[in-house]
């Protein structure tokens, strides 16, 4: 493991705490934290700092020692300190795969991204489970494959999209489910294979949506349809929306298990209020 000396808050106080322990006056570096720890012989010096660590929030819940806890954290710092690197050493042009692989299966919070690309940041990190965080990615034009192959991420916060021409396979192969915060896609040309056939839930703001796309999943929830379809353009001609029957007949069914909600009213209606546009379900 490599060796940082990190200056950290959460760091500091968990020094202090141990400082105030062992009556030590010299600084403590995090790799020999542990150590200092274990040297704690007054009642509830380990467990304090236990509870220090859990009420800073940047761990996750565990039964192991604080020794492990701190190890954790150490672990944590490297890899925030691998992704901020990673942000300070690309913030010309190009951010093109920079996580690519990237084998950790969280993401820490990494600030406003200046890249001008983002294509296949992600791609193949396919250990992530899901990225809390909003990624504000706002001058970038190319989202392609951006988080192609990480199957096993169920959860997106969000992507900045407002300046991106290209979402060609962005979500392709990968197991999100939900995309909290609705996509904003004013620019957006090419959504070839954009989405993948996990996803359940995804927002779009409204009319931003102005050229032909498809979204295969079976799985899309009636407020995302109503999104999607809310989020299309009044003003563009001769474009096409694709969505699958199967997702619209469950998701607008009239009754439980009727399975018909390709004829309701809603589905309908929803149709309707986009007259410029072909709806069609596949």
């Amino acid at each position: 493991m490599a060796k940082y000396t990190i200056e950290d808050t959460t760091l500091i106080a968990i020094a202090d705490s141990i400082r105030a322990k062992t009556g030590g006056v010299d600084g403590i570096t995090p790799e020999n934290m542990p150590t200092e720890i274990e040297g704690i012989e007054t009642g509830g010096g380990t467990e304090e700092i236990e509870n220090l660590i859990d009420e800073s929030g940047v761990l996750d819940s565990t039964d192991g020692t604080a020794t492990e806890k701190v190890e954790q954290l150490i672990d944590k710092a490297e890899n925030d300190n691998y992704f901020r690197l990673a942000i300070e050493n690309n913030t010309e042009a190009n951010g093109l795969s920079l996580f690519k692989g990237y084998t950790g299966t969280k993401v820490p919070y990494f600030g406003t991204m200046s890249t001008k690309n983002t294509a296949s940041l992600f791609n193949g990190a396919k250990n992530i489970t899901s990225i809390n965080f909003y990624i504000d990615c706002p001058y970038s034009t190319r989202g392609n494959g951006m988080f192609y192959g990480t199957s096993s991420m169920k959860y997106l916060k969000g992507v900045n999209c407002v300046n991106m021409v290209s979402l060609r396979q962005m979500f392709a192969a990968s197991g999100i489910e939900v995309i909290e915060e609705p996509l904003n896609v004013p620019n957006v040309t090419d959504y070839v294979s954009a989405f993948s056939d996990t996803i359940k839930e995804i927002r779009f703001i409204a009319e931003t949506i102005k050229v032909s796309l498809t979204i295969s999943s079976p799985v899309l929830s009636d407020e995302s349809i109503q999104s999607i379809i809310g989020g299309l353009n009044s003003e563009v001609t001769g474009q096409t929306l694709t969505i699958p029957r199967a997702a619209v007949k469950k998701a607008f069914e009239t009754s439980e298990g009727a399975n018909d909600g390709d004829t309701s009213e809603t589905w309908n209606a929803l149709v309707a209020s986009k007259p410029n546009w072909t709806i069609t379900l596949s």
